[in-house]
């Protein structure tokens, strides 16, 4: 009797395990194939296997689900922001079926895309409204990241000129202030410090240096004189910021703000609006002034090129000023939300094709990226899509930037490696990859032929993983963006500087678009850039990535 007790146990449990065992077979197999503590770029595609699955999703730290996929492969779109506290997270990717769930987690460091506006001004200089009242609306909007205040450096402490004039009793006030000891370069830095929320709301220590065709370093040439901004890693005690009347052209301040990095006070340097005129009205007569950057001079002309190289980091593609790419030189790419006629001087050596033609010829080695911003002046807020007044009508722009959190030093480190790209207002997650390498700005060795990959998100209506608005201020029409134009442009050898040619051009007409090409016509000192438009129907918009530079090619 007990024996055929012993042998029915032995049955049922072959029987149990036969079914568990087939059970286990039948779940899902899930891999993602990407070396533990990895370092991925949103919007990479990472590699995955995924089988026997009728549902799969992935998370950051057991956060929301996602459900951004390119066939099997996680397409790494509006990620959770890492906590503050933690170097890496856990990526984790589940498949299910109707017998379970299966999943795989691997600890990874993810270098999230966050937007911000780093050119804009306030009473302190020529502008409308007050420091606090710019600050506290770009908090309240909850659509930007970070911030610059980026004053006039010859009107910090100096009577404040606006529209043409000293506002009223402003001398007084100046004098006072001198006489107390206040300064408004000391207020820059307070409320730097006072705005600043690590993993919310980023602040940078920043001032405008505004040389032009009429200030003392124009008077004999306006080659070497342009705007750039700079901007400090940190809000350093006893920084300096500097005005057209100490430091005349761009060897003066670019020595100036490169003895201020050997001290420690690291800074870096945008020069922005290159094609910019204003005119000033002379006793009736309408007289032109320059604002313009000639890129080739700062490229070939200046003498302190190591001073250069240590801060300069590239150039504002875009602003309310209008777009200083496309046109001309690029004709295949739509001159977007373009300069307005009094404030648009064209000149040749300005456009930003120019710029990366004398990069990619005189500066080797040397870093440039595109950015954009906004150089709002008339506007109660960065980052609006409302229009200033004049000729500077267009929304504002924007830079994104690939960062692991959202505080000063990342944000800062972001920009001066040049993992960075331009937005006219509207966030546009994107990534390039040039021979599997995200390299904006920067030269590389690539393989022959080249392959390039493209991701692009367009804009949609709900807040982001972040939970920052997708809605920028003013702008009341449907967020429901899709990607209709990639642009593929690169150095166009045979027309010579500074002309460009598309080389690839796909319409997607999607919320996501994942694209590929490869150039078999790839040669050392070439460059190339990303062009990428999305509309809801109503508006268009753009982002600008690139350029990247080749040095050598691998046999």
């Amino acid at each position: 009797m007990k024996k055929s007790i012993t042998i029915f146990t032995i049955l049922l449990l072959a029987s149990f395990n036969s079914i568990f065992a087939n059970q286990s077979s039948n779940l899902p197999h899930v891999k993602i194939n990407v070396e533990p503590y990895s370092t991925l770029y949103e919007g990479e595609i990472i590699d995955c296997n995924i089988s026997n699955a009728n549902k799969f999703f992935w998370e950051i730290e057991n956060g929301n689900e996602h459900t951004t996929f390119y066939g099997e492969d996680i397409l790494l779109f509006d990620p959770e922001p890492m906590p503050l506290e933690k170097e890496y997270v856990n990526l984790t990717l589940y498949a299910e079926n109707e017998d379970g769930i299966a999943c795989d987690t691997i600890p990874v460091k993810i270098k999230r895309i966050y937007f911000g506006d780093i050119h804009w001004h306030t009473d302190i200089s020529d502008a409308r409204y007050s420091i606090d009242e710019m600050y506290t609306n770009a908090i309240k909007d909850n659509y930007l990241d970070f911030v610059a205040c980026t004053d006039h450096g010859e009107l910090i402490d100096l009577p404040n000129i606006i529209f043409g004039g000293v506002r009223h009793n402003d001398f007084i006030k100046t004098i006072v202030d001198f006489l107390l000891g206040r300064s408004e370069w000391e207020l820059m830095r307070e409320k730097a410090k006072e705005y600043y929320t690590p993993g919310k709301f980023s602040t940078f220590l920043a001032f405008e240096w505004t040389s032009a065709q009429w200030s003392p370093g124009g008077w004999d040439g306006w080659e070497d004189v342009g705007h750039i901004n700079f901007y400090y890693r940190d809000v350093y005690e006893d920084v300096p910021k500097f005005s057209f009347y100490s430091k005349l052209d761009f060897d003066d301040i670019f020595e100036a703000m490169a003895k201020e990095w050997e001290k420690g006070h690291l800074n870096i340097a945008f020069p922005h609006h290159p094609q910019g005129k204003i005119y000033f009205n002379i006793f009736g007569k309408k007289l032109p002034c320059s604002f313009t950057i000639n890129w080739s001079y700062m490229a070939e002309g200046m003498e302190s090129k190591g001073a250069r190289d240590k801060i300069l980091r590239g150039g504002e593609v875009y602003s309310r000023w209008g777009l200083a790419i496309g046109q001309y030189y690029t004709p295949e790419i739509p001159w977007l939300y373009g300069y307005d006629e009094d404030s648009f001087y064209n000149l040749t050596d300005a456009w930003m094709e120019n710029a990366f033609w004398e990069w990619s010829e005189n500066c080797k080695q040397c870093k440039f990226v595109m950015i954009a911003s906004s150089d709002t002046h008339n506007v109660n807020r960065p980052g609006s899509s409302l229009g200033d007044l004049g000729n500077m009508g267009n929304p504002s722009g924007i830079v994104a930037v690939y960062a692991p959190h959202n505080v000063r030093e990342e944000i800062w480190d972001a920009l001066n490696e040049c993992d960075a790209y331009a937005l006219q207002l509207h966030k546009i997650r994107a990534m390039a990859k040039f021979d599997g390498k995200i390299a904006y700005g920067k030269w590389i060795n690539c393989s022959k032929p080249l392959k390039i990959e493209i991701t692009a998100l367009a804009t949609f209506p709900e807040n982001d993983s972040s939970n920052k608005s997708m809605r920028p201020h003013g702008y009341d029409n449907d967020l429901n963006f899709k990607i209709t134009n990639i642009w593929i442009v690169k150095k166009d050898r045979e027309k010579g500087r500074p002309w460009c040619k598309v080389i690839a051009h796909f319409t997607p007409n999607d919320k996501i678009a994942v694209v590929s090409y490869e150039d078999c016509d790839v040669m050392s000192c070439d460059f190339y850039w990303v062009a990428i438009k999305q509309s809801n129907g109503i508006d268009d918009f753009m982002a600008f990535l690139g350029p990247i530079f080749i040095y050598n090619i691998r046999e």
